[in-house]
């Protein structure tokens, strides 16, 4: 049987890298400077060490060959969050996209690589998770 999807599941509250930023002070240097908040970066650092694992990695890579260069991928992208505030796709999913790369599942996340499609979020207040979908392409599914 032809696998035709891959499941990458991300456990945690997911948190836009856009929204939320701080204006801190290096005090070396005596500058300002913007930084991501802290809810940001803690989720940052979960998210590294879940997508770490080499099993995800080698079946990220095997699905990546199986969709024979075809490019953009699709990414199916289907956010649970602890509740019904509202939030903005592009920017949470920006966020996500940079850690893939930044974990060596994508080369790069711009328009001609990555292909994203948002599912309609839901709400698990007990289960946060980001569950990514690598979909195989045929030659026929592109224009």
């Amino acid at each position: 049987m032809i696998k035709t999807h891959l499941c990458l599941t991300i456990q945690g509250q997911c948190y836009s890298k856009k929204n939320n930023k701080r204006i801190l002070k290096n005090f070396k240097t005596d500058k300002m400077f913007i930084a991501s908040s802290e809810q940001y970066l803690k989720s940052k650092d979960s998210f590294l060490w879940q997508l770490a694992d080499a099993s995800n990695k080698r079946e990220w890579q095997t699905m990546l060959k199986a969709n024979n260069g075809l490019k953009p991928l699709k990414l199916e992208f289907t956010f649970y969050q602890k509740t019904k505030q509202r939030f903005d796709y592009c920017n949470i999913v920006q966020g996500i996209q940079d850690l893939l790369v930044e974990a060596g599942y994508l080369e790069d996340d711009n328009a001609n690589e990555v292909l994203p499609v948002f599912a309609p979020y839901q709400v698990d207040k007990n289960n946060p998770r980001v569950e990514i979908r690598l979909v195989k392409l045929q030659a026929t599914d592109y224009f």
